[in-house]
């Protein structure tokens, strides 16, 4: 169980994960990214939207005024868009944990003819993953993407 779970949560994680300092992720509705320390949300068949850590919108590469409730809103998102991405990099690296304890089981069970032993421990690694994937999709929730 944990481990079919866990793949899921990997695939997810390198998806949002990305390469360099920046992460994506895709959804029905369109693509959530950074760049330069900005959030921009390309919703498809509109134009794109960019916010800053302080709560500033663009839309179309225009700035958008906004009331101080409306730039509460954007910082709380703008931290829920960091956390998903944070989020999914630490279940990658303990989808990567778990993968590298598996394969070491699986040639340790097998250099000492033990394949019974096949496993052990992994569970407990599993579970990482399975309280990061977890965290995971309390953010993507609460981004609504």
């Amino acid at each position: 169980m944990y481990m079919r779970r866990s793949g899921c949560a990997l695939l997810l994680a390198a998806a949002l994960s990305g390469c360099g300092n920046g992460g994506t992720v895709v959804s029905g509705r369109g693509v959530l990214s950074f760049d330069n320390g900005h959030v921009v949300l390309r919703p498809f068949g509109q134009p794109d939207a960019t916010i800053s850590a302080t709560g500033d919108l663009a839309i179309a590469g225009k700035d958008v005024a906004v009331t101080s409730a409306e730039r509460n809103l954007l910082v709380d998102y703008y931290g829920h868009a960091v956390a998903l991405r944070n989020d999914g990099l630490k279940t990658g690296v303990a989808g990567a944990a778990v993968a590298s304890a598996a394969i070491g089981s699986v040639v340790k069970g097998l250099f000492h003819g033990d394949p019974d032993k096949i496993g052990t421990g992994i569970d407990a690694k599993a579970e990482i993953v399975d309280q990061q994937a977890r965290a995971l999709c309390t953010e993507v929730r609460a981004l609504r993407i």
